[in-house]
């Protein structure tokens, strides 16, 4: 759980860099909301699988910043 919660805010840290992104205020718990960003990751990941890109090696414009919390398991 505790885990969860310090993804949770990573995720949060980095979704909000984006300034176009608008910051939407949901009134779910904190449990509700991690689960709803861990959908999200399963959906992006599925997105980049299907694209004719290599998934293993995406190159730099593939990378974005809403995409970018993805890789940090790799880089722990």
């Amino acid at each position: 759980m505790i885990l969860a919660i310090i993804f949770y805010f990573l995720i949060k840290v980095i979704r909000s860099v984006d300034i176009g992104q608008t910051v939407c205020s949901r009134s779910v718990t904190l449990f509700g909301d991690v689960l709803i960003d861990y959908i999200n990751i399963l959906i992006d990941i599925s997105h980049i699988c299907s694209n004719t890109y290599n998934a293993s090696r995406p190159s730099a414009a593939s990378i974005n910043k809403n995409t970018l919390y993805m890789y940090i398991p790799y880089l722990l």
